[in-house]
């Protein structure tokens, strides 16, 4: 899986944070997150046959110095998740 960011305004295009070589479940910790400031986060499952569409994109910010965490999840009929 792949995992990636952007701010929300200006739009500007996705920076890869992360690829993890989970098959079915990853996680990533953003530990570059600029306390108080939101990002958007999505990611992409990555095979042999290829990478999947994006996920659905998740906004989050850093509030009192914690890191942001991700988990991506393979859904059974392609693409991935994150919560």
């Amino acid at each position: 899986m792949r995992f990636s960011r952007t701010l929300p305004f200006p739009a500007i295009a996705f920076v890869l944070l992360a690829t993890e070589t989970s098959t079915t479940t990853a996680t990533y910790s953003d530990t570059s997150a600029v306390h108080g400031t939101v990002y958007y986060y999505r990611g992409t499952a990555v095979n042999a046959a290829g990478e999947s569409g994006y996920s659905n994109q998740k906004a989050s910010s850093s509030n009192s110095g914690r890191i942001i965490r991700l988990e991506g999840s393979a859904r059974l009929l392609g693409g991935i998740r994150l919560r």
